[in-house]
């Protein structure tokens, strides 16, 4: 059985690790009620794993410590935009 589940993106730090049902696909990257949140899909028992992200703006630089990091998605607002990043440590 299958079920969506909401993380909470963690503020004032670029590089962050969530526990996500093992195997979770996430779908979507946005802001709710003025935090930003993902979504994912997941089985309804499996396992937490641990997950590393990388939250960055436009513009900014990181390591390359970091291999090959996926797009998660892009939040714009105002003059701002950012942007999600699942990571895999080399």
């Amino acid at each position: 059985m299958l079920i969506i589940n909401k993380h909470d993106v963690p503020t004032g730090c670029s590089e962050f690790v969530l526990s996500l049902p093992r195997g979770s696909k996430i779908f979507s990257f946005q802001e709710k009620e003025g935090k930003k949140k993902i979504w994912a899909l997941s089985e309804v028992n499996n396992k937490p794993e641990l997950r590393t992200f990388l939250l960055i703006s436009t513009g900014s630089q990181f390591f390359k410590n970091q291999k090959d990091p996926k797009h998660i998605g892009t939040l714009i607002y105002g003059r701002v935009a950012e942007h999600l990043f699942e990571i895999t440590k080399k």
